[in-house]
């Protein structure tokens, strides 16, 4: 019993500090709030970056962001916020199965783009040949 008491406080203590960052909003995986969100990330980009169309994936991890000049940037999450990052021949794009990865040659991410992904396969694939 002596070593029951403070095993249990540990559990508590534990339990507890697991509520207190769901309460704070630290819980799994990253959602953006919507086209706003995406918009306010495309100020972030080098150069200027003026939106003319958005699309978040059905995931809403990731949004495809064109410009005026027919330039793309993908958001997508990083730690623990997101980030905008323009599409360029370095990004190698590949469809397994219903998604979209995305090779970044230090990483991948998996996009779940939903009844988009051909709009967004269209968007890549023109963005990449008009280097």
């Amino acid at each position: 019993m002596n070593g029951l008491l403070p095993l249990l406080g540990a559990a508590f203590a534990v339990a507890l500090l697991v509520l207190l960052s769901s309460w704070l909003g630290f819980r799994g995986k990253l959602r953006l709030d919507g086209e706003g969100e995406a918009l306010a990330l495309a100020q972030s980009i080098a150069g200027g970056f003026a939106v003319e169309r958005i699309l978040v994936a059905e995931d809403r991890r990731h949004a495809l962001l064109v410009d005026h000049a027919g330039r793309v940037a993908i958001v997508l999450p990083h730690g623990a916020h997101f980030i905008a990052r323009l599409f360029d021949g370095s990004i190698i794009v590949t469809q397994p199965e219903k998604n979209l990865e995305l090779d970044f040659g230090h990483g991948h991410e998996r996009v779940v783009a939903g009844e988009q992904l051909p709009v967004w396969l269209e968007l890549l694939h023109q963005a990449r040949g008009s280097k």
